[in-house]
């Protein structure tokens, strides 16, 4: 395989203002969905029939990239000595500034890429460098660069097949697949050799905690209590608190928030009055929206609204 070189022109997403990558342009004959999903994660989706054998490569600084071939049949590789084999049902993570791909012709590509700003994901200790070596079937680096791939379980597949199934209309669904994407990340990051801590935090049963989400995203202008979703997921709060550490990467309240001031966001550019968005929300204070609004978003309510007009 002959390592493909960027070349112009360049395919350009942003993730944020410290994380961008760029694809190789040959990709753009093919049929490729994008959504982003929230300021740290952007997803692609891919399902055609490889006519010739498709070489490219990914570069890109500060970025993740988690790839579940769900249909594939290639390889990945930095240089010419190092190869993983992608097989149907492989997830292959990378971190770093570079890596190049060869998928074999004929083969039905069905895949879903998940690209996060690796600045975010450090801060929640998704960290590939310090990954223990019996986490994955396969794993080079060279430079600052790493990936690594393992074969997907029943359970990860089935995560996978929920995030296909996942309805981005509002930002209550962006949430949720974020949320899931995650899930997934953190899932095949585990060791077989967990430490207790990871055990224990791994017998949390995931349906609950996803339970508790959905009760958040349709009851979050209600006061929601620890002790309330606690009771009505049927967990005890410390699994419930450490479930959504583990999984979402965030607390309770957090969550809460965040569903809470994306909603205030849409409400604002669709034109409702700020007084009327915090009361609908779940802010008894507008003022105090005000301020959680600006320390999220780095803009005040009044802002965004000209903003938006602007725009519009």
């Amino acid at each position: 395989m002959n390592v493909p070189t960027p070349t112009s022109p360049r395919s350009k997403r942003r993730l944020s203002d410290d994380a961008n990558y760029t694809i190789d342009p040959s990709f753009d004959k093919f049929q490729c969905r994008s959504e982003q999903v929230s300021d740290f994660l952007l997803i692609r989706r891919m399902n055609c029939r490889l006519e010739e054998n498709l070489c490219g490569y990914v570069e890109g600084t500060g970025v993740t990239c988690m790839s579940i071939f769900i249909n594939a049949h290639g390889s990945l590789e930095f240089d010419s000595q190092h190869r993983l084999a992608i097989e149907p049902n492989t997830i292959m993570i990378t971190q770093g500034s570079f890596c190049a791909f060869e998928l074999r012709m004929g083969t039905q590509l069905n895949l879903l890429e998940f690209l996060f700003d690796t600045r975010v994901l450090l801060q929640q200790g998704f960290d590939l460098f310090k990954a223990e070596s019996d986490v994955f079937a396969g794993r080079i680096s060279k430079d600052n660069s790493i990936s690594v791939s393992k074969t997907l379980s029943p359970h990860s597949i089935e995560l996978v097949n929920s995030i296909i199934q996942c309805k981005t209309e509002d930002i209550t669904g962006k949430l949720r697949l974020q949320a899931k994407a995650l899930e997934l990340l953190s899932e095949n990051m585990r060791s077989n050799n967990t430490p207790k801590k990871a055990r224990i935090i791994e017998s949390i049963d995931q349906s609950k905690i996803t339970k508790a989400t959905e009760i958040i995203e349709q009851s979050y202008n209600e006061p929601l209590t620890i002790k309330a979703l606690s009771k009505a997921v049927g967990l005890n709060e410390k699994k419930l608190k450490d479930g959504f550490r583990e999984i979402l990467g965030t607390t309770v309240h957090n969550y809460i928030e965040n569903v809470r001031l994306h909603t205030a966001r849409n409400l604002l550019e669709e034109g409702k009055k700020i007084t009327e968005t915090a009361l609908e929300v779940g802010y008894a204070s507008p003022s105090h929206f005000a301020k959680r609004f600006q320390k999220n978003f780095g803009q005040t309510p009044k802002s965004w609204q000209m903003t938006m007009d602007a725009i519009h």
